[in-house]
């Protein structure tokens, strides 16, 4: 409901966000890190995914221009993943955040896609974790998992 995302967009954009990239700029040689969200210059655009999961999104469209001048610029991006409601004036959607970072990354046609989380990992339908997972020799078993 609209409540519990503005708590999770103040928490998400606000806090956490800002905390990230202030510790990134304290680290030697860094140029520069600033905190942005999905919302900030539309870098996520989104659709409800479904309304049973509330304002949960889908991201449709990442603004990779904007982040690649940030990029030029040596600056690190930060990026909440909340992002712009398409079909809402003004709205906004929690994305999952590897859904966003993976949209960010696939916009940004990005060589490497590596996620930091407090998870094993993906497992396959066995329960057994997939180290590696490739464009081309995996994406069968992941669409497998998705469907169970």
């Amino acid at each position: 409901d609209e409540k519990t995302m503005e708590v999770a967009q103040m928490v998400l954009c606000g806090s956490i966000n800002k905390e990230i990239a202030s510790r990134i700029n304290s680290k030697d040689g860094v140029q520069g890190a600033v905190g942005l969200s999905g919302l900030d210059a539309n870098i996520i655009q989104a659709v409800q995914k479904d309304v049973r999961f509330g304002l949960v999104g889908e991201p449709t469209k990442v603004n990779s221009e904007f982040i690649k001048k940030l990029v030029d610029m040596k600056i690190v991006p930060v990026i909440a993943p909340v992002g712009s409601n398409m079909n809402v004036p003004c709205g906004s959607l929690n994305i999952n955040a590897d859904t966003a970072a993976g949209a960010v990354a696939e916009a940004l046609q990005a060589d490497h896609f590596l996620l930091l989380t407090d998870i094993v990992g993906v497992l396959d339908k066995n329960k057994v974790l997939i180290p590696i997972i490739s464009v081309g020799d995996n994406n069968q078993g992941v669409e497998e998992l998705k469907n169970d």
